[in-house]
């Protein structure tokens, strides 16, 4: 029992093992074709990514299908990657590291961690503010319009 109990273990360890390398293999592989990809869409030449190259990017049908093959669904990279690509309404730029990181927590088999959450409420606070600061600044605003005499029509 004791024999089997040990090959029992063995067998686990084993099947753990082929499926980080499984893993490991589809990501590197994921990795390197948009690499080639991006390297290939990169308009001026500065190894980082715009919106407007992910935009290209995403029409092609490799990149959907390499997106497809570890599990991404393109419409959620869309929907996530405009939170990254706009800041307070002013585009910036990922570089490659980036967003590959991005693709691989989309992936349908990734677990939410607490890091995960805690990151989604910081950026949801972020946002907030800026709404809130731009609310502050309308109502600023519509307080000096409505305090400023009228001007009579001629």
């Amino acid at each position: 029992t004791v024999m089997n109990m040990l090959i029992g273990i063995l067998c686990e360890v084993i099947s753990a093992v082929a499926e980080e390398e499984k893993e490991s293999m589809m990501t590197d592989k994921v990795y390197n074709k948009f690499s080639a990809l991006l390297t290939a869409g990169d308009e001026n030449g500065d190894g980082k990514i715009s919106w407007r190259e992910l935009d290209d990017l995403m029409k092609s049908n490799e990149a959907l299908q390499a997106l497809e093959s570890v599990n991404v669904d393109p419409v959620g990279l869309i929907d996530v990657a405009e939170d990254f690509f706009f800041e307070e309404g002013e585009e910036k730029q990922m570089t490659f590291e980036e967003f590959m990181d991005m693709v691989l927590d989309l992936r349908g088999s990734q677990q939410a961690t607490l890091k995960d959450i805690l990151s989604l409420g910081k950026r949801f606070n972020r946002k907030f503010m800026e709404l809130k600061h731009a609310i502050e600044n309308i109502d600023n605003k519509l307080g000096t319009l409505m305090q400023a005499p009228l001007l009579q029509p001629r």
